[in-house]
């Protein structure tokens, strides 16, 4: 008996749609990876680029902190001449150093608008011998030459209300730079001095072509390089002591801006807790948190504020020093001002909204720094102390900040003091 072999020469239509219909499903699934995996890759560049800005700008303070204070034997200069090489380090203690006349902090106390209690005087020059943090200062050549008028050139997110109520802001200062004359000239003077020192141009910019020429360039024409950097990322130093008898050392935040104007029109900053008019609100009115906590609540009115997941806000309170003599407890000598300078990455915002204004819970990534131990000032028989329930609380947030690098204590020797 003959057997016949069964076996089809072809496949069905049917049989060839269902193998599409399951190949396009498969292929379906490999392409809804590719804007995932282009989203870590520019995440991974954003990441790259910051961090090597942030390195950067590091190395660059360190020398411009070392050109100040150490001398060619490698022992320190006096003071004097470390303001001369530096002038933004004398704000370290005295916030009015280096402002014009008519745009200085004035002399007078302060009390915060429904506080109760009196702000010391926000202009005093702190004695080099206090063991607490002195006032931040902000090196920010871009900021100094384009933000919007002198108020803001000489204090973040600008000064209102004018006189004591000044004492709301934090300083802003220019960085000088050794000049091949050997003056020291300021970086905010011009553009391309400003893109140099303060400015990642690792990047190239491309036209629709693919070409990374620049289109203003010719031959010959000083100012201009065939390649056009990017420039999209800048960057700024948020400076302050941890102690401020240890003259030499500070604490260094490199804050690292993307898409900030570094060339013609100013960065958009603004300050929570201030009235119009300058004056401290009350906690209950403006700004409200607890030290070691993740959340933050901020009451405002009219326009709701520009913080979401992912905006850097920076705690910029106050508090009061007191200066006791022979003991903690004992007689008062003289009362500071301080005020923090700490940035937090914003995790989540939940809000409620009212006809004039609103409420955020802002929660960020890191607890809020605590205040400062108190101990005895070197070489006296005094102690300084933080001043219970003087507290005063504020928040800035300035736009295009993409990541804040905390690079520890710097030392004009290298290694910082214990």
């Amino acid at each position: 008996m003959k057997l016949r072999s069964h076996r089809r020469s072809a496949l069905s239509l049917t049989e060839v749609l269902v193998a599409i219909f399951i190949l396009a499903i498969g292929l379906m699934a490999l392409m809804a990876l590719f804007p995932i995996g282009a989203l870590q890759m520019a995440q991974a560049m954003k990441d790259d680029r910051t961090a090597t800005a942030a390195a950067n700008a590091d190395r660059q303070f360190r020398l411009f902190w070392k050109y100040a204070w150490l001398n060619g034997n490698g022992g320190l200069n006096p003071e004097s001449a470390v303001f001369t090489l530096q002038p933004g380090i004398a704000a370290l203690d005295n916030r009015n150093s280096g402002v014009t006349p008519g745009y200085i902090v004035s002399n007078a106390t302060a009390t915060p608008a429904g506080q109760g209690a009196v702000l010391p005087a926000p202009n005093t020059v702190d004695p080099t011998t206090l063991t607490v943090p002195s006032m931040p200062v902000f090196l920010d050549p871009i900021g100094v030459a384009l933000q919007q008028t002198i108020n803001s050139n000489f204090w973040v997110a600008g000064l209102t209300g004018g006189g004591a109520n000044a004492s709301r802001y934090i300083a802003r200062r220019d960085v000088l730079f050794p000049a091949s004359n050997g003056t020291p000239q300021a970086i905010s003077q011009q553009p391309f001095t400003r893109l140099n020192f303060c400015s990642l141009l690792d990047d190239f910019t491309f036209n629709d072509v693919g070409r990374a020429g620049n289109p203003n360039y010719s031959a010959g024409q000083p100012g201009y390089f065939p390649v056009k950097r990017e420039g999209d990322y800048n960057y700024g130093w948020m400076i302050q002591r941890l102690k401020n008898n240890i003259r030499y050392e500070v604490n260094l935040n490199v804050v690292v801006f993307r898409r900030r104007p570094a060339t013609d029109v100013a960065n958009q900053e603004y300050i929570y807790g201030v009235s119009a008019n300058g004056n401290l609100l009350p906690n209950t009115a403006g700004l409200a948190y607890t030290s070691n906590s993740n959340i933050v609540t901020l009451n405002y009115s009219g326009a709701r504020p520009p913080i979401k997941r992912g905006t850097w806000i920076m705690n910029a309170s106050q508090y009061a020093v007191t200066e006791h003599s022979g003991a903690l407890n004992g007689p008062t000598v003289d009362q500071y001002l301080r005020q923090f300078a700490d940035f937090y990455r914003v995790v989540s915002v939940q809000e409620a909204t009212t006809a004039t204004g609103g409420t955020m819970d802002i929660e960020i990534q890191t607890p809020l720094k605590p205040l400062p131990q108190p101990g005895q000032i070197p070489g006296t028989n005094n102690y300084a102390r933080f001043t219970n329930g003087r507290t005063w609380q504020v928040l800035i947030v300035m736009d295009n900040v993409t990541e804040v690098f905390d690079r520890g204590t710097i030392s004009a020797f290298g290694t910082p003091a214990p």
